[in-house]
Parts: C-alpha cells; structure tokens; sequence
C-alpha cells in the first residue's frame, strides 16, 4: 500500500508544479502583451466561449494565447485532484475501510457531476 500512496505523492507533486508553470508561463506571456493596457472596470467582459469548455481551453493554449496557457494549468489542477480522489477512494478499497471509501465515493461522484454540469 506504501506504493499506492507513494504514487499518489508524486502525481500531486507532479500535477501541482505543471500546474504552477503552465500557469506561471500564461501569465508572464499575458503581462509581455497586455502589461500596459488601460483597464475600462466600468463594463465587465467575461471570458471568451472558447475558454469555457475543454476542448477550446486546449485549442487556445496550443495556439499559445497566454489566457489559454493559464486556463489549461487551472484545468490541470482540477483533475490532479479529481485523480487524487479516485487514487484515494481506490486506497481505500484496497483497504476494506468502507467507511472512508463511501466518503471517497461521494466526493468523487460530486466532483464528476459538476465537471460534467459545465458542458
């Protein structure tokens, strides 16, 4: 079992530092482009529909727009933890703790319900 927590040790210290860079390197791109614009905070503009969903947020960040860079390290960062908790809830299977597994469960199961409440 130390195996299975070993590895999911290192994939939130993986999935965390890609994060970090991704989101890092988006926001660095973004400040080069955008650093000196006037800011209207009189009218909001939300993001673009394209950066809403998956497949745009990825489209966007391989064309390197610097919002699509940010927007695929935050979406990264949501399924590390998604993956997190089914490692976990899996952990406690193995371990016959169905208390915690049931809890597992739960959150897993709220978690793919609103990830799939986005599209």
């Amino acid at each position: 079992m130390s195996d299975l927590r070993l590895a999911m040790e290192r994939l939130l210290l993986i999935g965390i530092i890609i994060s970090f860079f991704l989101i890092v390197l988006g926001g660095a791109i973004y400040l080069l482009q955008h650093g000196s614009d006037i800011v209207n905070y009189q009218h909001f503009r939300g993001e673009s529909q394209s950066l809403t969903h998956p497949a745009g947020i990825l489209f966007s960040a391989l064309s390197l727009s610097p919002t699509g860079i940010i927007q695929l390290g935050l979406m990264t960062l949501f399924f590390v933890q998604i993956l997190r908790v089914f490692l976990t809830t899996w952990y406690f299977v193995k371990e016959k703790n169905m208390i915690f597994c049931a809890i597992s469960m739960f959150i897993l199961l709220v978690l793919v319900i609103t990830l799939l409440w986005s599209f």
